[in-house]
């Protein structure tokens, strides 16, 4: 039965697709469309409100323009996403599949060490990782990886038991039908949807750990444009300059809520769970 889902839901999913690609889209093209340079400090202009000439949504305590700086701030966000995301993808991937067709001590052993992983408090994990490695985003983007690579790991595994049962997949092996062949023509395709879907729900959970990270001050590190380096700056002007909060704040609410709505769709179009 081909998969249905309403009207309305497929407007939602299309508004939350063309806002996913217009921030992409405004992230690649930042040098070219951003009002100014994000770096440029102009202490004269400090704390300018929102709409003064030159600064639309104002400027910061350095003088700087607080939406080219968000603007410059989108390609951080992503490409965390998009790197973490492809690291735990990876990960998970091979464990996963290492752990459902092997199965036994390899499987055991395998499974243990993913739920070790996920044993610790996400962020927790993420702050000693940092600190060991060091800060920067190389290092949030190889930590979220390893976070979340159990998550896959477990979907990878689940997915692989399960089809490797499918009489098309007893058949094939039965032929002898070499193993990558069954793994790329049977298993993958199968197991796809439920991947994709994982992958939308931990893209958002990639940025706020980076903005969470960055806030710290264990990121991404000054002056580099940073959703997470904004708030960091702002708390200490939250009266006087509410603006230098708000709008990096509602990026991170506005992103996190597109890539959390389109993996329910996602959930609902394909009709599986995640």
């Amino acid at each position: 039965m081909k998969p249905r889902i309403a009207t309305a839901a497929r407007v939602v999913l299309w508004c939350t697709l063309l806002y996913i690609g217009t921030l992409a889209l405004v992230a690649i093209a930042a040098p070219l469309i951003a009002p100014a340079d994000p770096l440029v400090q102009n202490i004269p202009a400090r704390f300018s409100s929102p709409g003064t000439a030159g600064y639309p949504l104002g400027a910061d305590d350095f003088g700087r323009d607080v939406l080219s700086r968000i603007i410059f701030g989108a390609r951080a966000a992503l490409l965390v996403g998009l790197v973490s995301v492809g690291i735990a993808l990876l990960l998970g991937l091979v464990t996963g599949l290492a752990a459902g067709l092997l199965e036994g001590p390899v499987d055991s052993a395998l499974m243990l060490l993913m739920d070790a992983v996920l044993s610790f408090p996400t962020v927790l994990l993420a702050i000693t990782v940092v600190s060991v490695f060091g800060y920067g985003l190389p290092q949030v983007m190889a930590a979220i990886g390893v976070i979340f690579s159990p998550l896959f790991a477990r979907i990878v595994r689940a997915e692989t038991l399960t089809l490797k049962q499918e009489p098309y997949v007893m058949s094939a092996h039965a032929l002898g039908t070499p193993l990558r062949r069954i793994v790329s023509v049977h298993l993958l395709p199968n197991m796809l949807p439920k991947i994709v879907v994982q992958c939308t729900v931990t893209f958002a959970l990639a940025i706020v750990i980076e903005a969470s990270l960055s806030f710290l001050g264990l990121g991404a590190q000054p002056p580099q444009p940073s959703w997470g380096l904004m708030l960091r700056s702002a708390r200490n002007y939250l009266l006087d300059a509410p603006w230098l909060a708000f709008y990096p704040g509602l990026a991170i609410g506005l992103t996190v809520f597109s890539f959390n709505l389109l993996g329910d769709l996602l959930n609902e179009l394909l009709q599986i769970r995640r």
